[in-house]
Protein backbone atom coordinates (compact mmCIF):
# COMPACT_ATOMS: atom_id res chain seq x y z
CA UNK A 1 0.00 0.00 0.00
CA UNK A 2 1.38 3.36 -1.21
CA UNK A 3 1.71 5.87 2.10
CA UNK A 4 0.46 9.55 0.97
CA UNK A 5 2.46 12.00 2.56
CA UNK A 6 1.35 14.68 4.63
CA UNK A 7 3.06 18.40 3.97
CA UNK A 8 2.82 19.19 7.93
CA UNK A 9 4.25 22.66 7.35
CA UNK A 10 1.11 23.78 5.49
CA UNK A 11 -1.33 22.63 8.17
CA UNK A 12 0.99 23.52 11.27
CA UNK A 13 1.73 27.38 11.10
CA UNK A 14 -1.77 28.37 10.07
CA UNK A 15 -3.08 26.61 13.51
CA UNK A 16 -0.17 28.72 15.20
CA UNK A 17 -0.96 31.89 13.58
CA UNK A 18 -4.58 31.53 15.01
CA UNK A 19 -3.45 30.36 18.15
CA UNK A 20 -0.95 33.57 18.67
CA UNK A 21 -3.95 36.23 17.40
CA UNK A 22 -6.31 34.95 19.76
CA UNK A 23 -3.60 35.21 22.52
CA UNK A 24 -3.31 38.47 21.84
CA UNK A 25 -6.80 39.62 21.51
CA UNK A 26 -7.15 37.75 24.69
CA UNK A 27 -4.52 39.90 26.70
CA UNK A 28 -5.24 43.05 25.30
CA UNK A 29 -9.21 42.40 26.85
CA UNK A 30 -7.50 41.46 29.96
CA UNK A 31 -5.01 44.81 30.00
CA UNK A 32 -8.04 46.65 29.39
CA UNK A 33 -10.30 44.60 31.82
CA UNK A 34 -7.51 45.06 34.64
CA UNK A 35 -7.18 49.09 34.16
CA UNK A 36 -10.64 49.50 34.51
CA UNK A 37 -11.30 47.61 37.42
CA UNK A 38 -9.52 49.48 40.36
CA UNK A 39 -5.39 49.26 38.77
CA UNK A 40 -5.17 52.46 38.01
CA UNK A 41 -3.05 54.48 40.52
CA UNK A 42 -5.05 56.63 42.08
CA UNK A 43 -4.76 61.02 42.50
CA UNK A 44 -3.16 59.86 46.08
CA UNK A 45 -0.79 57.25 44.70
CA UNK A 46 0.38 59.71 42.19
CA UNK A 47 0.81 62.70 44.69
CA UNK A 48 0.56 61.81 48.03
CA UNK A 49 0.92 65.06 50.03
CA UNK A 50 -1.00 67.33 47.49
CA UNK A 51 -0.91 70.24 50.01
CA UNK A 52 2.44 70.43 50.59
CA UNK A 53 5.12 72.59 48.83
CA UNK A 54 8.89 72.28 49.08
CA UNK A 55 11.19 74.72 49.57
CA UNK A 56 15.01 75.77 49.71
CA UNK A 57 17.39 78.23 51.86
CA UNK A 58 20.51 79.04 50.17
CA UNK A 59 23.62 81.21 51.10
CA UNK A 60 22.71 83.57 48.23
CA UNK A 61 19.54 84.88 49.86
CA UNK A 62 19.19 83.17 53.11
CA UNK A 63 14.76 82.94 52.94
CA UNK A 64 12.46 80.22 52.50
CA UNK A 65 12.01 80.24 48.76
CA UNK A 66 8.78 78.19 47.35
CA UNK A 67 7.56 77.68 44.20
CA UNK A 68 3.74 78.30 43.79
CA UNK A 69 1.04 78.68 40.77
CA UNK A 70 -0.32 81.79 40.08
CA UNK A 71 -2.35 80.18 37.08
CA UNK A 72 -2.08 76.87 35.08
CA UNK A 73 1.17 78.48 33.47
CA UNK A 74 2.92 80.88 35.24
CA UNK A 75 5.01 79.77 38.60
CA UNK A 76 7.04 81.90 40.95
CA UNK A 77 9.43 81.91 43.04
CA UNK A 78 8.37 82.88 46.41
CA UNK A 79 9.99 84.31 49.63
CA UNK A 80 7.64 82.92 52.41
CA UNK A 81 7.74 85.92 55.18
CA UNK A 82 5.96 85.00 58.56
CA UNK A 83 7.00 88.90 59.58
CA UNK A 84 4.98 89.85 56.65
CA UNK A 85 1.90 92.02 56.73
CA UNK A 86 -0.96 89.34 57.07
CA UNK A 87 -3.63 89.19 53.86
CA UNK A 88 -0.85 90.78 51.83
CA UNK A 89 0.63 88.94 48.58
CA UNK A 90 3.19 91.02 46.72
CA UNK A 91 5.20 90.51 43.24
CA UNK A 92 8.31 91.89 41.55
CA UNK A 93 7.09 94.72 39.20
CA UNK A 94 9.38 93.27 36.53
CA UNK A 95 8.56 89.49 37.13
CA UNK A 96 5.01 90.95 36.10
CA UNK A 97 6.59 92.90 33.07
CA UNK A 98 7.45 89.38 32.12
CA UNK A 99 4.08 87.15 32.76
CA UNK A 100 1.61 90.38 32.14
CA UNK A 101 -1.48 87.99 31.67
CA UNK A 102 -1.12 87.88 35.73
CA UNK A 103 -1.90 91.57 36.23
CA UNK A 104 -5.44 92.63 36.96
CA UNK A 105 -7.33 94.05 34.86
CA UNK A 106 -9.10 96.94 36.81
CA UNK A 107 -6.84 99.65 37.95
CA UNK A 108 -5.32 99.41 41.07
CA UNK A 109 -4.73 101.90 44.19
CA UNK A 110 -1.29 104.48 44.24
CA UNK A 111 0.35 103.30 47.86
CA UNK A 112 4.36 102.87 49.77
CA UNK A 113 5.69 100.26 50.71
CA UNK A 114 9.03 99.87 52.25
CA UNK A 115 11.40 97.08 54.32
CA UNK A 116 10.83 97.54 58.24
CA UNK A 117 14.71 97.53 58.51
CA UNK A 118 14.91 100.89 56.72
CA UNK A 119 12.81 104.18 56.77
CA UNK A 120 13.03 104.31 52.84
CA UNK A 121 9.76 103.84 51.20
CA UNK A 122 8.73 102.87 47.17
CA UNK A 123 5.85 102.96 45.29
CA UNK A 124 3.31 100.29 45.08
CA UNK A 125 0.69 99.46 43.43
CA UNK A 126 -2.07 97.42 45.60
CA UNK A 127 -5.23 95.75 43.20
CA UNK A 128 -7.70 95.58 46.51
CA UNK A 129 -9.80 92.71 45.69
CA UNK A 130 -9.28 88.95 46.87
CA UNK A 131 -6.24 87.16 45.13
CA UNK A 132 -5.86 83.65 45.29
CA UNK A 133 -2.71 81.66 44.24
CA UNK A 134 -2.01 77.60 45.05
CA UNK A 135 0.43 76.23 47.59
CA UNK A 136 0.74 72.84 46.71
CA UNK A 137 -2.93 71.90 45.33
CA UNK A 138 -4.13 73.81 47.97
CA UNK A 139 -6.15 77.09 46.93
CA UNK A 140 -5.31 79.99 49.44
CA UNK A 141 -6.48 83.48 48.89
CA UNK A 142 -5.34 86.45 50.07
CA UNK A 143 -6.89 90.44 50.75
CA UNK A 144 -4.74 91.80 47.46
CA UNK A 145 -2.16 91.77 45.11
CA UNK A 146 0.63 94.37 45.34
CA UNK A 147 3.13 94.83 42.72
CA UNK A 148 6.15 96.82 43.42
CA UNK A 149 10.29 96.59 42.96
CA UNK A 150 10.45 94.40 45.59
CA UNK A 151 13.83 92.67 44.27
CA UNK A 152 15.61 95.49 44.23
CA UNK A 153 14.36 96.77 47.81
CA UNK A 154 15.67 93.14 48.91
CA UNK A 155 18.90 93.28 46.48
CA UNK A 156 17.93 89.44 45.62
CA UNK A 157 19.03 89.82 41.57
CA UNK A 158 16.01 87.97 40.11
CA UNK A 159 16.08 84.97 42.41
CA UNK A 160 12.97 85.47 43.95
CA UNK A 161 9.73 87.18 42.41
CA UNK A 162 7.70 88.06 45.45
CA UNK A 163 6.83 87.81 49.11
CA UNK A 164 3.85 86.45 51.22
CA UNK A 165 3.11 85.43 54.21
CA UNK A 166 -0.59 84.32 55.86
CA UNK A 167 -3.68 84.81 54.95
CA UNK A 168 -5.92 86.91 57.15
CA UNK A 169 -8.41 84.93 59.97
CA UNK A 170 -7.12 81.31 57.81
CA UNK A 171 -9.32 79.36 60.69
CA UNK A 172 -9.77 76.51 58.66
CA UNK A 173 -5.84 75.44 57.90
CA UNK A 174 -3.08 74.85 59.93
CA UNK A 175 0.34 75.38 58.38
CA UNK A 176 3.39 73.38 59.02
CA UNK A 177 7.17 74.43 58.28
CA UNK A 178 8.75 71.33 58.46
CA UNK A 179 12.81 72.08 58.77
CA UNK A 180 13.17 68.60 59.11
CA UNK A 181 12.46 67.71 55.52
CA UNK A 182 11.93 71.28 54.12
CA UNK A 183 8.50 72.25 52.87
CA UNK A 184 5.26 74.02 53.79
CA UNK A 185 2.04 71.81 54.34
CA UNK A 186 -1.42 73.23 54.56
CA UNK A 187 -3.49 70.47 56.70
CA UNK A 188 -7.27 71.30 56.89
CA UNK A 189 -8.04 72.32 60.51
CA UNK A 190 -11.61 69.88 60.72
CA UNK A 191 -9.43 66.46 60.14
CA UNK A 192 -5.98 67.99 62.27
CA UNK A 193 -4.99 65.99 65.47
CA UNK A 194 -3.26 68.73 67.45
CA UNK A 195 0.02 66.73 68.35
CA UNK A 196 1.52 66.15 71.91
CA UNK A 197 5.05 66.41 71.45
CA UNK A 198 5.36 70.26 70.92
CA UNK A 199 6.07 72.90 72.87
CA UNK A 200 2.49 75.37 72.42
CA UNK A 201 2.59 79.15 72.53
CA UNK A 202 -0.25 81.51 72.77
CA UNK A 203 -0.43 84.11 69.64
CA UNK A 204 -0.78 87.43 70.66
CA UNK A 205 -4.01 89.17 69.76
CA UNK A 206 -2.69 90.90 66.61
CA UNK A 207 -4.38 90.60 63.33
CA UNK A 208 -1.13 92.18 61.17
CA UNK A 209 1.75 90.13 62.85
CA UNK A 210 2.50 86.39 63.93
CA UNK A 211 3.65 87.43 68.31
CA UNK A 212 4.33 84.53 70.63
CA UNK A 213 5.32 85.07 74.53
CA UNK A 214 8.31 82.17 76.33
CA UNK A 215 11.33 83.06 78.86
CA UNK A 216 14.67 82.45 76.56
CA UNK A 217 17.56 82.74 79.33
CA UNK A 218 20.78 84.08 77.76
CA UNK A 219 24.37 82.87 78.58
CA UNK A 220 26.88 84.78 77.37
CA UNK A 221 30.39 84.09 76.92
CA UNK A 222 31.34 85.28 80.39
CA UNK A 223 29.19 83.51 82.14
CA UNK A 224 26.60 86.33 82.82
CA UNK A 225 22.80 85.91 81.98
CA UNK A 226 19.62 87.57 81.17
CA UNK A 227 16.24 86.43 81.15
CA UNK A 228 14.12 88.19 77.96
CA UNK A 229 10.56 86.95 77.59
CA UNK A 230 9.30 88.81 74.81
CA UNK A 231 6.66 89.18 73.49
CA UNK A 232 8.88 88.09 69.94
CA UNK A 233 7.89 88.97 66.43
CA UNK A 234 7.72 85.82 64.64
CA UNK A 235 9.57 86.39 61.13
CA UNK A 236 11.04 84.13 58.94
CA UNK A 237 12.56 86.90 56.28
CA UNK A 238 14.53 88.03 59.02
CA UNK A 239 17.80 85.01 58.63
CA UNK A 240 19.35 85.88 62.07
CA UNK A 241 18.19 83.61 65.76
CA UNK A 242 17.38 86.66 67.70
CA UNK A 243 17.27 90.41 67.53
CA UNK A 244 16.97 92.87 70.21
CA UNK A 245 15.95 96.32 68.44
CA UNK A 246 17.42 99.60 69.11
CA UNK A 247 14.74 100.21 72.21
CA UNK A 248 15.21 97.10 73.67
CA UNK A 249 15.37 97.04 77.41
CA UNK A 250 18.44 93.96 77.44
CA UNK A 251 20.47 96.23 75.14
CA UNK A 252 22.41 97.60 78.00
CA UNK A 253 23.59 94.05 79.24
CA UNK A 254 25.11 93.46 75.51
CA UNK A 255 26.20 96.60 75.28
CA UNK A 256 29.07 95.73 77.90
CA UNK A 257 30.12 92.63 76.08
CA UNK A 258 33.38 92.99 74.19
CA UNK A 259 32.95 89.75 72.28
CA UNK A 260 30.41 91.02 69.57
CA UNK A 261 31.11 90.83 65.95
CA UNK A 262 30.18 93.91 63.99
CA UNK A 263 29.01 93.39 60.87
CA UNK A 264 27.74 96.14 57.79
CA UNK A 265 23.57 96.53 57.86
CA UNK A 266 21.92 99.10 55.72
CA UNK A 267 24.72 101.70 55.65
CA UNK A 268 25.54 101.39 59.13
CA UNK A 269 26.26 98.11 61.36
CA UNK A 270 24.16 95.42 63.44
CA UNK A 271 26.58 93.51 65.97
CA UNK A 272 26.30 89.73 67.30
CA UNK A 273 27.10 87.67 70.27
CA UNK A 274 27.60 83.97 70.74
CA UNK A 275 25.95 82.62 73.84
CA UNK A 276 23.65 79.88 74.89
CA UNK A 277 20.25 79.93 75.41
CA UNK A 278 17.67 78.38 77.11
CA UNK A 279 14.08 77.82 75.90
CA UNK A 280 11.16 77.69 77.91
CA UNK A 281 13.53 76.54 80.81
CA UNK A 282 14.06 72.91 79.13
CA UNK A 283 15.71 73.18 75.87
CA UNK A 284 20.06 73.90 75.66
CA UNK A 285 20.51 75.84 72.35
CA UNK A 286 24.24 76.11 71.83
CA UNK A 287 26.33 78.58 69.79
CA UNK A 288 22.70 80.37 69.79
CA UNK A 289 22.84 84.22 68.22
CA UNK A 290 22.28 87.28 69.20
CA UNK A 291 22.08 90.24 67.03
CA UNK A 292 21.33 94.11 68.23
CA UNK A 293 20.73 96.91 66.71
CA UNK A 294 21.61 100.20 68.03
CA UNK A 295 19.95 102.43 65.10
CA UNK A 296 16.04 103.09 64.84
CA UNK A 297 13.81 101.65 62.21
CA UNK A 298 10.33 100.61 61.34
CA UNK A 299 10.02 97.78 63.22
CA UNK A 300 7.91 98.34 66.38
CA UNK A 301 8.42 95.09 68.28
CA UNK A 302 11.32 94.69 70.48
CA UNK A 303 12.27 91.02 69.94
CA UNK A 304 12.13 89.17 66.77
CA UNK A 305 12.88 85.54 66.45
CA UNK A 306 13.76 84.41 62.98
CA UNK A 307 14.46 81.66 60.73
CA UNK A 308 17.52 80.18 62.16
CA UNK A 309 15.72 80.12 65.74
CA UNK A 310 12.87 77.95 63.66
CA UNK A 311 14.91 75.78 62.32
CA UNK A 312 15.75 74.22 65.27
CA UNK A 313 11.66 73.25 64.92
CA UNK A 314 9.63 71.80 63.27
CA UNK A 315 6.68 74.66 63.47
CA UNK A 316 2.90 74.57 63.48
CA UNK A 317 0.72 77.05 63.21
CA UNK A 318 -2.40 77.20 64.61
CA UNK A 319 -4.89 80.27 63.88
CA UNK A 320 -8.11 78.54 64.68
CA UNK A 321 -6.86 78.45 68.39
CA UNK A 322 -4.13 80.71 68.10
CA UNK A 323 -1.22 79.10 69.41
CA UNK A 324 2.34 78.52 67.55
CA UNK A 325 3.55 74.95 68.30
CA UNK A 326 7.35 73.86 68.23
CA UNK A 327 8.82 70.42 67.95
CA UNK A 328 12.84 70.38 68.19
CA UNK A 329 14.51 68.20 65.69
CA UNK A 330 18.39 67.18 65.44
CA UNK A 331 19.43 68.68 62.35
CA UNK A 332 20.08 72.06 62.57
CA UNK A 333 22.46 73.48 60.23
CA UNK A 334 23.78 77.00 59.93
CA UNK A 335 23.73 78.47 56.65
CA UNK A 336 26.24 81.58 56.61
CA UNK A 337 26.25 84.45 54.11
CA UNK A 338 29.91 84.69 52.83
CA UNK A 339 29.38 88.49 51.45
CA UNK A 340 28.49 90.10 54.61
CA UNK A 341 31.02 92.13 55.66
CA UNK A 342 32.74 92.90 58.90
CA UNK A 343 31.97 96.93 59.57
CA UNK A 344 34.59 98.72 60.68
CA UNK A 345 33.55 102.66 60.67
CA UNK A 346 31.41 104.95 59.04
CA UNK A 347 31.23 108.29 57.82
CA UNK A 348 29.12 110.90 56.86
CA UNK A 349 28.75 114.69 55.75
CA UNK A 350 27.89 117.37 57.95
CA UNK A 351 26.49 120.69 57.62
CA UNK A 352 29.49 122.14 56.27
CA UNK A 353 30.35 119.46 53.93
CA UNK A 354 32.93 118.05 56.19
CA UNK A 355 33.41 113.82 56.29
CA UNK A 356 33.07 113.59 60.08
CA UNK A 357 33.06 110.02 61.37
CA UNK A 358 30.33 109.06 62.94
CA UNK A 359 30.39 105.13 63.53
CA UNK A 360 33.75 103.02 64.81
CA UNK A 361 33.85 99.59 65.57
CA UNK A 362 34.56 99.20 69.31
CA UNK A 363 36.40 95.97 69.22
CA UNK A 364 39.48 94.16 69.26
CA UNK A 365 39.85 93.28 65.82
CA UNK A 366 39.18 96.78 64.21
CA UNK A 367 42.36 97.61 62.73
CA UNK A 368 41.03 101.43 61.72
CA UNK A 369 40.38 101.91 65.67
CA UNK A 370 43.88 100.08 66.76
CA UNK A 371 45.33 102.63 64.14
CA UNK A 372 44.03 105.48 65.82
CA UNK A 373 40.75 106.65 64.01
CA UNK A 374 38.36 107.74 66.18
CA UNK A 375 34.63 109.22 66.30
CA UNK A 376 34.61 113.10 65.44
CA UNK A 377 37.71 112.90 62.98
CA UNK A 378 37.29 114.88 59.97
CA UNK A 379 38.70 112.84 57.32
CA UNK A 380 40.72 114.90 54.54
CA UNK A 381 41.77 112.39 52.15
CA UNK A 382 43.31 108.81 51.94
CA UNK A 383 46.51 108.01 50.12
CA UNK A 384 46.97 111.51 49.11
CA UNK A 385 43.34 111.70 47.29
CA UNK A 386 40.65 114.04 48.49
CA UNK A 387 38.34 111.84 51.22
CA UNK A 388 35.28 113.38 49.34
CA UNK A 389 35.84 112.05 46.25
CA UNK A 390 36.70 108.65 47.66
CA UNK A 391 34.97 105.68 48.33
CA UNK A 392 36.68 102.67 50.56
CA UNK A 393 35.64 99.22 50.50
CA UNK A 394 36.86 97.29 53.24
CA UNK A 395 36.35 93.48 51.97
CA UNK A 396 38.37 94.11 48.68
CA UNK A 397 40.63 96.91 50.56
CA UNK A 398 40.22 98.89 46.86
CA UNK A 399 40.14 102.50 46.59
CA UNK A 400 36.29 103.19 44.45
CA UNK A 401 35.32 106.38 43.08
CA UNK A 402 32.12 107.69 44.55
CA UNK A 403 29.66 110.20 43.47
CA UNK A 404 29.03 113.19 45.18
CA UNK A 405 25.57 112.53 45.57
CA UNK A 406 24.59 114.48 49.53
CA UNK A 407 21.67 112.23 49.60
CA UNK A 408 23.88 109.82 49.98
CA UNK A 409 25.64 110.91 53.82
CA UNK A 410 26.61 106.89 54.30
CA UNK A 411 29.53 105.01 52.88
CA UNK A 412 27.90 102.68 50.96
CA UNK A 413 29.80 99.23 50.16
CA UNK A 414 29.20 98.76 46.67
CA UNK A 415 32.09 98.61 43.97
CA UNK A 416 32.30 101.37 41.40
CA UNK A 417 35.39 101.99 39.22
CA UNK A 418 38.80 101.31 40.95
CA UNK A 419 41.48 103.01 40.25
CA UNK A 420 43.70 102.30 43.26
CA UNK A 421 44.61 99.15 45.14
CA UNK A 422 46.84 99.53 48.61
CA UNK A 423 47.07 96.96 51.90
CA UNK A 424 47.60 100.25 53.63
CA UNK A 425 45.76 103.37 53.73
CA UNK A 426 47.06 106.68 55.13
CA UNK A 427 44.44 108.71 56.79
CA UNK A 428 44.91 112.79 56.51
CA UNK A 429 42.38 113.63 59.27
CA UNK A 430 41.85 116.96 61.53
CA UNK A 431 41.48 116.22 64.94
CA UNK A 432 40.53 119.27 67.65
CA UNK A 433 41.66 121.17 64.47
CA UNK A 434 44.91 119.77 64.35
CA UNK A 435 45.56 118.09 61.32
CA UNK A 436 47.02 113.94 61.81
CA UNK A 437 48.11 110.88 59.37
CA UNK A 438 47.09 107.94 59.94
CA UNK A 439 48.35 104.80 58.78
CA UNK A 440 45.78 101.53 58.35
CA UNK A 441 47.41 98.24 58.11
CA UNK A 442 44.84 96.48 56.20
CA UNK A 443 44.46 92.50 57.43
CA UNK A 444 44.01 90.92 53.97
CA UNK A 445 43.07 87.31 56.13
CA UNK A 446 40.07 89.07 57.78
CA UNK A 447 37.18 86.75 58.69
CA UNK A 448 34.10 87.61 56.41
CA UNK A 449 30.76 86.43 56.58
CA UNK A 450 28.55 85.72 59.56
Amino acid sequence: MKLKKINMKHQLFPTLKKITFLFLILSAFLCTHICCTGNKPTNAEINPYPNRAYFTITPDYRAIRIPLKLDEDVVANMMFDTGFIVGNFDLDSTFCTSNPDIIPTYLPDTTSTGSGWVFSRMLNLSYKRPYTIKIGETDVTYNSLNINNFRNMIQSGDELDGIFGFPENDTTHVWELNFENNYLEIHPQADFIIPDSYYWLPMEPNNKRILVQFPLQITSADGDTVTINGPYLVDTGMPWEMALMHHADELSFFNKKKEAVWTQFTGSYRRHYTTTATFMNDMTIDSFRVHTFDKPNRISSKYLIGLHFLKHFNVLFDFKNRQMGLKPIDNFHRIIDPRQRRFHYASALNSQGKSIVKEIADNAGNYYRSAGLRKGDEIIAVNGENYNTLHYDPLTYKIDSLSKDLMNKKIIMEDKRVFEYSDSLVFDVVRAGKPLKITVVVDPNEEQGE
